[in-house]
């Protein structure tokens, strides 16, 4: 696997960095190849000797060494982007295997993985194609390398050549000039001949001596440049391999890079169906959340009429609070006046119950009294039938007497039971039955009619009867019809007066409680008619001769 790629950045700046360089390094070769024809020219000019120039070979040498030092550069920054691209290109190759582990999940960050993935693979190729045209430059440079190493060579060469010239027309002038020597030795006159000789073999033993020195300057630096060479060649054939390693890794890729298309191409189907059943998804989603906002609307708008209608219920509660409250204090006033009630019923039951039990005795008396009317009523009739039959005989014994003895005679009795009393007393209170059958006056017991309710007239109830036993006949009879009169005066008063209290209790038992007081002012009543029981009791003896029983 090839390193991950470089930003782009940074690999144009490589780029940039190793044009420098190779213009740098052609720059110094075109110098280096001007540099060795300087002397050249200086020897071939020169026909005086002069001071020697400076040795060129320390220029060359630095210009040698910093031309390696920005190929090695070169060459580390090409080492330092093939690994970053083989970097790349496996996180590439991770990310790919990712996206196809990943793919059935994420539908949406795949479309994005591959959409970065395809960017990252068009870097990859772009800053393949410029790795390959910085190696195209490296081997351009690497030939022109070679061109001048070839120049150089044949430079020495000629120079070597040139310096075998030289050396041989030092030696052919060397002979000249000992034959013309001889010459003026034996003839004369050449001295202006012998000075140029000797200034033209100073010269050329000047310039041997440059071209010497320049022949090791020159051998000095072409053995640079040979080992630079040879360093070259070691880098070229590294970057060789490493490029034929590259282009078997560029090839494995490529068909890695078939398959993930392959993998893209079935992602991006797989992409496109969760896209559509996204779509199709969000549409259902878009109408159940339509479908549940107008749920919550709903939900909100009865939530609303819930919270009104329970403030109206708390408020109703709280009305109604207040009236439970007003209701209970008045169950309360209503049980204390319900229990006071209840002990005036219970008052009231024991006293009805009183009353009833004497109302039931007035009844069982009133009847007895209604029977011994009804008796009277009898008795009355018989005696009115004897009173015509003594009428009658009266008045035959009148008209048999004669007229003085009938004038002499006393008014009969009234009889009648049409006699009352008078209805109020001197105080103003109502008069009792026993206060009715009191007449106007007091009665004597020679008149013979008592009051039911006169006090004592039971008590002389016995003496009455011995003495109307110790009465004649006639005399008896009128006693008997005295005593029928005051019986049925006394009847009259008791039922009278016995209605009159059956009034009062049935208007006043039941209208008022406080009235309960006054019925017990009715009992010495229905004692005289106790005593007016016992009185008729006592009487029946005497009217057995008028009594129809």
């Amino acid at each position: 696997m090839l390193p991950a790629r470089p930003r782009s950045g940074s690999f144009e700046a490589g780029l940039r960095a190793a044009a420098t360089a190779t213009a740098s390094s052609s720059a110094s070769s075109r110098e280096h190849r001007k540099q060795p024809s300087s002397p050249r020219l200086h020897r071939s000019r020169s026909s005086a000797g002069g001071p020697s120039k400076a040795s060129p070979s320390p220029e060359r040498r630095r210009s040698v060494g910093g031309a390696g030092a920005m190929q090695q550069q070169r060459l580390a920054q090409l080492e330092e982007e093939l690994r970053r691209e083989r970097e790349e290109k496996a996180r590439a190759l991770r990310e790919l295997e990712e996206v196809r582990r990943d793919g059935e999940s994420g539908a949406k960050g795949a479309a994005e993985k591959v959409q970065l993935l395809e960017r990252e693979v068009d870097k990859s190729k772009e800053s393949e194609r410029k790795m390959l045209e910085s190696l195209i430059y490296q081997t351009k440079q690497l030939e022109q390398t070679k061109i001048s190493l070839e120049e150089a060579k044949l430079e020495i060469a000629t120079l070597r050549q040139a310096n075998k010239g030289l050396e041989a027309a030092a030696a052919r002038r060397g002979g000249a000039a000992e034959q013309r020597s001889v010459k003026d030795l034996m003839f004369g006159g050449a001295d202006e001949e012998i000075r140029v000789l000797r200034s033209e073999l100073r010269t050329a033993m000047q310039g041997e001596e440059r071209s010497r020195k320049a022949a090791d300057d020159l051998s000095v630096a072409l053995s640079d440049v040979t080992m630079e060479a040879k360093q070259v060649k070691v880098w070229l054939s590294e970057a060789q391999a490493e490029l034929e390693a590259a282009s078997a890794e560029a090839e494995r890729l490529r068909g890695a890079l078939a398959a993930a298309e392959a993998r893209l191409r079935a992602v991006s189907a797989e992409h496109e169906r969760c896209r559509l059943e996204a779509e199709e998804c969000a549409a259902a989603w878009g109408d159940k959340e339509r479908v549940l906002l107008d749920c919550v609307r709903a939900s909100e708008e009865e939530v609303n009429r819930a919270r009104q209608e329970n403030t109206k219920l708390v408020e109703s509660q709280r009305v109604i609070r207040d009236e439970n409250a007003r209701l209970r204090d008045i169950l309360k006033q209503a049980v204390a006046e319900a229990n006071v009630v209840k002990d005036s019923l219970e008052l009231a039951r024991a006293e009805n119950a009183r009353l009833n039990d004497a109302v039931a005795d007035k009844d069982g008396a009133l009847q007895s009294l209604r029977q011994e009317y009804e008796c009277i009523k009898v008795s009355e009739a018989a005696a009115q039938g004897s009173l015509k039959e003594l009428n009658s005989l009266l008045a035959a014994t009148t008209t048999a007497c004669g007229t003085p003895a009938s004038t002499k005679t006393a008014p009969a009795p009234d009889y009648s039971f049409d006699q009352r009393l008078p209805n109020g007393s001197k105080s103003g209170t109502p008069q009792s039955a026993s206060q009715r059958w009191m007449a106007d006056k007091p009665r004597t017991p020679g008149s013979r009619r008592y009051s039911i309710g006169e006090p004592g007239k039971l008590k002389g109830g016995f003496s009455q009867s011995a003495r109307m036993g110790s009465l004649n006949p006639k005399e008896r009879v009128f006693a008997s019809l005295s005593n029928i009169a005051d019986l049925k005066s006394a009847a009259d008063a008791a039922m009278e007066d016995f209605d009159d209290e059956f009034d009062h209790i049935d208007e006043s038992h039941y209208a008022d409680m406080e009235d309960s007081m006054k019925h017990k002012k009715k009992r010495p009543i229905f004692r005289k008619f106790g005593d007016l029981f016992r009185r008729k009791s006592f009487y029946k003896p005497n009217l057995a001769p008028v009594h129809t029983h």
